[in-house]
């Protein structure tokens, strides 16, 4: 799953199931990812609900995921790339347009009226929670780094200096650009160095 399909999984997931991979519906639990789950199911709007799983799949859908991917079990990766594939199919017969493609440039407005019938949680806060999932993934690709000159300025080992700038790194509200991430680690270092030498002079004195 590259960066957009994942960020897509973990704000649909979000919805369905908390993020978790091994949920029945109602908030019980299983053990065995070998196969769908066999359960009794539990009362739901429509009825009695067998849905099981990350993405909350009925059996009958499960059954037609996995036979037209050959997936071998009910895992994680499986539940994954039946997740996708459904989403997928079912965004472009309805729209005729890419799924990827949308939410790879901001263009959100008929995924709800696409999927919300697949996933009831698909409704209009949908985009702002795949927002926030692509921004914090993105976020985590453009990191500031560290390298020999940022760690000779301050005068600090790599792990230490790469600890401080992770710390900040992490707080920042939008994803920076490898440029000017990599310019915040110079500064970052700088100001350790000039205060590093300040304490230096002060217990001197």
């Amino acid at each position: 799953m590259n960066r957009t399909q994942t960020a897509f999984l973990d704000a649909l997931a979000e919805g369905e199931s908390s993020g978790r991979y091994d949920v029945l519906y109602g908030g019980g639990t299983f053990s065995d990812f070998s196969k769908f789950p066999e359960w009794s199911g539990k009362d739901g709007p429509a009825g009695v609900s067998l849905a099981a799983g990350r993405y909350q799949f009925d059996p009958a859908t499960w059954a037609g995921e996995q036979t037209k991917l050959g997936l071998p079990d009910f895992s994680p990766a499986s539940q994954d790339e039946a997740a996708w594939d459904l989403a997928d199919t079912v965004y472009h017969h309805r729209t005729a347009r890419d799924l990827e493609y949308d939410l790879e440039h901001g263009q959100l407005d008929e995924i709800e009226s696409a999927l919300h019938s697949t996933w009831t949680s698909i409704g209009p806060s949908f985009p702002a929670r795949f927002k926030r999932f692509y921004g914090q993934s993105k976020r985590s690709s453009t990191m500031p780094t560290v390298n020999a000159s940022h760690v000779a300025a301050a005068g600090l080992s790599t792990a230490m200096l790469a600890s401080v700038v992770s710390y900040i790194g992490s707080y920042l509200p939008h994803p920076l650009p490898t440029d000017a991430a990599n310019g915040l680690a110079g500064l970052i270092a700088l100001a350790l160095s000039a205060l590093m030498a300040y304490r230096q002079g002060a217990s001197n004195a």
